[in-house]
């Protein structure tokens, strides 16, 4: 996500005159990073392989994300683990044409009442992703420092940020947030911390 807003941010990041001026307020990027994210990729596959395919529940699927720390918080995985989730055999989102289905949608209740509960599975497959993985993040960080927009920048740790973001932030090019004791996934480890930084940045540069 932090990675396409950077990529995205040119369009809307105008020189201020005619047509093309600044739609841009702002850019938030959360725990992303170049050199770290480019450093990780060679892992990555074995992490996804690591996941499991599909959960018996929805409380399955958070006991997992707790336990794998891929989420610390438990009232967050609550919210954001069952909505990247999909029954088995599903169509995505949008897939089947608008049309009258109330009757299909009754015989569809009927019949659940006699069938066991489908398995959950991911709503993405992250892993047919792996062929954009280095165009993601190759460049990230000259592209977020060409940003005219204020910007801020929220990790969980200071070994994160690269020697290009280092030098930047000490000239006071973009603001740097640390939340220590949070994940990757930080506005959810930390919701009300990371809240207040989004408050304090929009009350910084009036924006809002």
């Amino acid at each position: 996500g932090g990675a396409a807003a950077v990529r995205a941010a040119p369009a809307f990041d105008g020189d201020g005159s005619g047509p093309s001026s600044s739609s841009l307020a702002g850019l938030v990027v959360i725990d992303v990073v170049e050199g770290t994210a480019m450093a990780s990729l060679r892992h990555m596959r074995a992490v996804l392989d690591s996941v499991p395919s599909a959960f018996a529940s929805e409380e399955d699927a958070v006991r997992w994300a707790l336990a794998s720390k891929a989420c610390r918080s438990v009232e967050a995985a609550r919210v954001s683990v069952p909505a990247r989730l999909r029954p088995e055999g599903e169509a995505c989102e949008g897939a089947t044409p608008a049309r009258d289905r109330s009757d299909e949608s009754a015989r569809s209740a009927a019949n659940a009442q006699s069938l066991p509960p489908r398995r959950l599975v991911w709503r993405t497959d992250l892993g047919a992703t792996e062929p954009h993985w280095e165009g993601w993040y190759r460049g990230l960080s000259d592209a977020f420092l060409r940003v005219r927009a204020p910007k801020v920048l929220v990790l969980a740790g200071a070994d994160r940020l690269d020697r290009a973001l280092t030098m930047a932030s000490m000239q006071g090019r973009y603001q740097t947030v640390l939340l220590p004791g949070a994940g990757h996934a930080v506005h959810e480890d930390a919701a009300d911390k990371v809240a207040g930084v989004l408050a304090g940045f929009l009350e910084r540069y009036r924006l809002g």
